[in-house]
């Protein structure tokens, strides 16, 4: 009997360390690649520019946009002549985000370690010019999604993140009062450009490493966006769909 019983303690013990294992949670990087070079000419130095690519990322079903925000470096091919070695980061946004919104970003299983452990992060705009965005050297702004978060901000006073099997989970919600009473410093409003360099209103911009190849194997397979908290107008409905429900309820007790 003590045997059954400690075996019994073994099991419950290990299926705790396995659901706190697949509850640990990490910060997603803030990536501001501003300033990592000019444009792409000069084979002497670094540069850095935005290109279009074949990728994009199905959020709640509609295909967005997934353009590389490219980084070269100078050195010798195999021809012995000067070149660049291409390094590429995949960014997309999301709209709509504010307090109270979930996103579930799923990824490919084989590639999901490489994500969770830093390759997937947010996109951050810099102040480097007249507006929010990702500029090179030369503060020529590339028209790449950023998130318009403040230099000191890690991101995380805005959500809370879960990591699940091959997902990610954000819930986003306003920083303590004690911090914000007015969540005025939440992004909400505006936070960056589109591949066109047009102002949007989406509010937080996301990128993944990617590799020389551009594959765009790390990005997710599919994001979910939800509202933890019904909409002012569908709370409305739900609310007078009840109280009738509840009034035909009470007539029909009354017969």
């Amino acid at each position: 009997m003590h045997s059954l019983r400690t075996c019994m303690v073994v099991l419950a013990l290990t299926l705790i360390l396995a659901t706190s294992s697949s509850a640990i949670t990490y910060t997603r990087p803030i990536v501001r690649s501003s300033g990592s070079g000019g444009a792409c000419t000069d084979l002497l130095n670094p540069c850095m520019q935005s290109q279009s690519s074949n990728l994009s990322v199905p959020i709640n079903g509609i295909n967005s946009p997934a353009p590389y925000l490219t980084v070269g470096f100078p050195g010798t091919g195999p021809t012995g002549l000067q070149t660049f070695t291409f390094l590429y980061s995949d960014v997309f946004d999301v709209s709509n985000i504010q307090p109270g919104t979930i996103l579930t970003f799923t990824f490919n299983p084989n590639y999901f370690s490489g994500a969770l452990n830093g390759n997937f992060g947010i996109s951050g705009c810099s102040s480097d010019g007249s507006t929010p965005g990702i500029y090179d050297t030369n503060f020529n702004n590339l028209g790449l999604p950023c998130t318009n978060l403040s230099d000191s901000s890690k991101g995380t006073e805005f959500y809370t993140e879960t990591d699940g099997t091959n997902q990610i989970t954000l819930a986003f919600h306003c920083p303590p009062t004690s911090v914000d009473p007015n969540c005025s410093t939440f992004p909400q409003a505006y936070s960056g450009f589109n591949i066109a360099g047009t102002s949007q209103t989406f509010d937080w911009g996301f990128t993944v490493s990617d590799d020389q190849t551009g594959a765009g194997k790390y990005l997710p397979t599919a994001v979910t966006e939800t509202q933890s908290v019904p909409e002012p107008a569908t709370a409305t409905l739900l609310m007078a769909g009840l109280l009738s429900a509840g009034f035909i309820r009470r007539r029909k007790t009354a017969v």
